[in-house]
């Protein structure tokens, strides 16, 4: 008799809560179960985790099951990355795996809430086609594996849309680095990474990219996404700044080559966290402005030279880490050579079809080179000698 009051009150409570019209979006937060963050919207996940595959899941089987075997078949994809996002859906409440015999497992859309979910996401987001499991249409679907790096102009605003140019940067500062966190974890299914270490996340809330872009631009400094500086040059978004510092495993000894001095916002996070940072920057306006700009900021431990950073800054003796923030066709035999045993390396380097791929490398002690792939990404050339 118990069990029947419990179970009238339940459902008596959930038919309350959609009377209200609360829709069952999935809430989202650090461990993608947070039961004090707002719902959030497929479009908006889907921008933060910059994966197109799992718009490719989630249309698939928002109709019918697939093995994960299928799921990958169908999307290029490796199994084991497929079960990922699976498992991410799986932890929303919006699929469920279930196991047909001993050695197929099938995923399917969760009965109720969860599958009426995934069709009304199908319906607005997925591109039209049987293949897809959309609800009409001939077409199939089209993929996309870039990571979608914000450009200035081109994408929704970011943390600062409204900021008074004559306010306090300080929050702003911590809710970018909040959206960068979001960020980290969100691609940590590339990168390995899952969360900004302490001295990082320090060094990010401590300085001020106001103080490096332009001053019409400002107001826009903490927005997560590029903005544009002297000589036609973009500033990569903090989300690439703090992903490629972040790798680098940065010592407070450290001596660190930086090709590319930019705006110099990306020298003065290393300044933070190292010994010496050598920085070369080619365009001689941005090579004028950032000097002037480092030094008027008081960032002692930057040395700058105008010069091709193809050839690295040789002289000094080797390096313990280096950063190139621009793409170039390959990781020059130059910079390897200026790279010390036991050192690492972050760099841009292009890929197919206008891609640019974030390279990390290391180099052993006994001089090996190894390198992977961690994100891909739409960037900017390296000027100079290629």
């Amino acid at each position: 008799m118990k069990r029947v009051a419990v179970a009238v009150a339940v459902a008596l409570v959930l038919a309350a809560a959609q009377a209200e019209g609360a829709e069952p979006y999935p809430r989202y937060g650090n461990d993608l179960d947070c039961p004090h963050c707002a719902p959030m919207e497929f479009d908006r996940l889907v921008a933060l985790l910059g994966d197109d595959a799992l718009r490719d899941i989630v249309c698939r089987l928002s109709s019918q099951g697939f093995t994960p075997g299928n799921l990958s078949a169908a999307l290029g994809m490796p199994e084991g990355q497929v079960m990922q996002r699976v498992k991410t859906l799986q932890r929303w409440g919006l699929v469920r795996l279930v196991r047909h015999d001993s050695a197929t497992t099938i995923a399917e859309p969760l009965p109720g809430e969860g599958a009426r979910t995934l069709r009304r996401w199908a319906v607005k987001y997925c591109p039209t086609g049987d293949e897809c499991g959309s609800p009409n249409g001939v077409s199939a679907p089209e993929r996309d594996d870039v990571y979608p790096v914000r450009v200035a102009g081109n994408e929704p605003q970011g943390v600062g849309d409204s900021l008074d140019p004559n306010t306090d940067f300080d929050d702003a500062r911590r809710r970018m680095v909040e959206e960068i966190e979001e960020e980290i974890l969100h691609t940590f299914v590339y990168t390995g990474r899952q969360t900004l270490s302490d001295r990082v996340r320090d060094a990010l809330l401590k300085t001020p990219r106001h103080e490096f872009v332009p001053p019409g631009l400002r107001h826009r400094a903490y927005e997560n996404h590029a903005l544009p500086m002297a000589g036609g040059q973009k500033m990569p978004p903090p989300f690439i700044v703090a992903l490629m510092t972040e790798v680098l495993e940065l010592e407070p000894n450290d001596v660190v080559l930086e090709v590319g001095t930019g705006s110099g916002y990306q020298t003065a996070i290393l300044s933070n966290l190292v010994r010496t940072v050598r920085s070369i920057e080619i365009h001689e306006v941005l090579f004028n402005e950032v000097t002037e700009r480092l030094k008027r900021l008081g960032f002692q431990n930057v040395q700058t030279r105008h010069a091709d950073g193809n050839l690295g800054w040789p002289g000094n003796g080797a390096y313990d880490a280096i950063i190139s923030t621009a793409a170039t066709a390959r990781i020059p035999d130059s910079l390897l050579k200026q790279l010390a045993p036991g050192g690492r390396m972050v760099t841009v380097v292009d890929g197919k079809d206008g891609v640019k791929n974030i390279m990390y490398v290391e180099k052993a002690m006994d001089g090996r080179i190894t390198e992977r792939s961690l994100l891909s990404v739409r960037h900017v050339p390296l000027a100079g000698k290629k």
